[in-house]
């Protein structure tokens, strides 16, 4: 793949699907500008995400971060059905900023912990009990028909019903060990982390070929198959995504340029155009008006 694939954005605080494919279509890598959450109810699929593979079973949860790069391939013997909940994190944010305080004034870890933890897990895959499961899906069922009402309150409801989901989500997190079914590629792996934590640096093929050892067109290989970009597109998502996380922080443009590792100010803008179909001075300004949209 030459070029990271943003399937868009989310312009409203949250969307719910309710799925079921018999024949489920082949879905390329791809990210999103928005978190998102996945809950099996049957069927079988391989959930590839960041070069790690995860392999889904009925019950089951899995977290995607906003610019995660993730693929499904789904089992095609079996019905495939599931929720998918996407979420604006900025919409997180805001139900954070409502909660009451704690009585004894420690301050709680925030909803998006679920999306947090995967980095710090290195997985997002859990296998909660059936008990915990069973409050998942019914969570999911009242959130779902809330959203289709229009009863006095439909707007309330649905908040309700989103907080008490993502609380429910966010305490399966914290009580719940990480699924095992995982399979990846330790050299890449570590790669994506040196990628992720020195983006600012030399982050050539031959350079990070080297530090597995592993002669250039084997890595190039190898990298492909655990991610399904190029070394090169790869590597160009993630300092733009990340250029555009700074810009949205406030951060200088010229400075967001230099501390994701571009050199050259002119490269920066044509790829950031390419990528958002904007400039880097058009996003900063538009930024604060799309998380306003969220906050509504």
């Amino acid at each position: 793949m030459d070029k990271a694939i943003n399937k868009g954005y989310l312009q409203e605080n949250f969307r719910l699907f309710h799925l079921r494919d018999r024949l489920a279509p082949r879905v390329e890598p791809h990210y999103h500008e928005f978190d998102k959450v996945v809950v099996l109810y049957a069927g079988a699929v391989d959930y590839t995400v960041e070069g790690v593979s995860y392999r889904m079973q009925p019950g089951d949860v899995l977290f995607v971060r906003h610019h995660d790069i993730h693929c499904p391939v789904i089992d095609p013997n079996s019905d495939y059905e599931r929720a998918v909940l996407w979420i604006a994190p900025e919409f997180l944010d805001r139900l954070d900023r409502e909660e009451t305080p704690d009585a004894s004034g420690e301050e709680e870890p925030g909803l998006r912990l679920c999306f947090d933890r995967t980095s710090e897990l290195r997985s997002c895959h859990y296998r909660p009990c059936h008990e915990r499961f069973s409050r998942i899906r019914r969570l999911l069922q009242e959130l779902e028909r809330a959203i289709g009402s229009e009863d006095f309150g439909a707007d309330l409801m649905r908040d309700a019903c989103i907080a008490l989901l993502m609380v429910e989500l966010n305490r399966m997190v914290l009580s719940t060990a990480v699924a095992e079914d995982r399979s990846t590629d330790d050299q890449i792996e570590e790669v994506l982390r040196h990628i992720h934590l020195h983006l600012s640096d030399d982050l050539s093929v031959d350079t990070l070929a080297s530090r597995c050892y592993l002669s250039r067109y084997y890595f190039m290989r190898r990298f492909k198959e655990s991610t399904g970009y190029s070394v090169h597109a790869y590597i160009q998502q993630k300092r733009l995504t990340t250029a555009a996380s700074l810009l949205e922080q406030g951060l200088g443009i010229t400075e967001a340029a230099v501390r994701v590792g571009f050199r050259e100010y002119s490269s920066f803008l044509r790829a950031f155009r390419k990528a958002f179909g904007m400039t880097p001075g058009e996003y900063a300004r538009t930024a604060p008006q799309l998380q306003s949209e969220y906050s509504e």
